[in-house]
């Protein structure tokens, strides 16, 4: 204090600062806002800060990591959209290190008149000039009738829900979690996820031909897939990669399904399929959550007599697929009790450990 009142050139610096409208954050060093900026967790708060420095909304625009949302309900989601729309528009830096996208759940969410796809779409593109690490967009669950009221019967424009996908060369990890009654389509054009390692589609319609296209053409560094879908029509999927370590395969409306992979050490099946043939030779967990196994229909191939892990769940005829193996060092089995449920592990006698669920 005594300093400064003995000092004329501070008070001077200190009054030109003022008369000139310059502050203390401004003379700050880009990297230490930056900082400051990502510890908020927030681009929309991230954004706001812009009313404290001039060269805040600069640096906000560059920023590696952009998120919106946390799931919560908030405003109106025109509102949360419009936030968006504003701070990708704003966007300069070529390269995205983090974009999650995480849109609330609002009133305007609930039966098929909720966002339509082509609102979405514009993220997606953004997306693919920019996103050179992770992408995540989380659409609300949409909000069912009660028991006693149908699903409303929407007239709109079906276009509207059409959602192409564009092929994210940089993107390493990719998790959508769309809408039932969004059909998600691939661009005509092609293009390669050269990049992608990690993919979660979760709720939303396409066809057969898109996922076999998608996976066996167009992810060649493939590693984890995750897919819960319907299918528009029963049609074969058939997933061929080189690199993928981990399948989890929920899709409705598969009527065979054709898995020819050399690395998959996990394979985990929750929906029932006509026929499917599995070529695994590195197999080592299976979890079938999947209707009946037929052992005429359901073949696995090329897969060793030992794995690590079999989870059946709740399945009564589990003896023909727990016979497909020789040794399993841990299998689970679930049994309901007010059933009558006769198992047989005559041939499944080499197993290390076995737990057996009742409920």
């Amino acid at each position: 204090m005594d300093q400064d009142r003995n000092c004329p050139r501070r008070r001077r610096r200190r009054r030109h600062r003022h008369r000139s409208g310059e502050d203390y954050i401004s003379g700050l060093p880009d990297e230490l806002l930056r900082s400051i900026l990502l510890r908020l967790g927030s681009a929309r708060a991230a954004a706001r800060t812009s009313v404290l420095s001039r060269r805040w909304r600069h640096v906000s625009a560059k920023l590696p990591e952009l998120v919106f949302g946390n799931g919560a309900p908030t405003a109106p989601a025109s509102s949360f959209l419009s936030v968006v729309n504003g701070a990708l528009a704003a966007y300069t830096a070529t390269n995205l290190e983090t974009l999650h996208i995480i849109v609330p759940t609002d009133g305007d969410s609930s039966g098929f008149n909720g966002i339509p796809a082509r609102r979405v779409a514009p993220w997606l593109r953004f997306a693919e000039e920019r996103v050179a690490g992770e992408l995540v967009l989380l659409m609300p669950p949409l909000r069912r009738p009660p028991l006693h009221e149908p699903w409303p019967e929407p007239e709109v424009d079906w276009e509207e829900y059409v959602l192409e996908l564009p092929a994210c060369e940089r993107a390493e990890t990719i998790v959508l979690r769309l809408h039932h009654h969004w059909w998600l389509r691939l661009p005509p054009a092609g293009g390669v996820f050269t990049a992608l390692t990690s993919l979660t589609i979760l709720f939303a319609t396409t066809k057969g031909s898109e996922i076999t296209a998608l996976v066996s053409e167009r992810c060649p560094c493939l590693r984890n897939l995750r897919l819960c879908l319907t299918l528009v029509y029963a049609s074969d999927v058939s997933i061929l990669s080189d690199s993928l370590r981990s399948l989890s395969y929920s899709v409705t409306e598969t009527r065979r399904l054709e898995v020819v992979t050399p690395t998959l050490e996990n394979l985990f099946v929750r929906t029932r399929i006509d026929e499917a043939r599995f070529f695994a030779p590195k197999l080592e967990r299976v979890v079938w959550r999947a209707a009946a196994y037929n052992p005429q229909r359901h073949r696995f191939d090329g897969v060793g007599r030992r794995i690590r892990l079999l989870d059946l769940g709740e399945s009564f005829t589990v003896t023909p697929l727990m016979q497909e193996f020789d040794e399993v060092d841990e299998l689970i089995l679930g049994i309901s009790t007010p059933r009558v449920c006769t198992v047989d592990i005559s041939g499944i006698l080499k197993k290390k450990r076995i737990l057996v669920f009742f409920s």
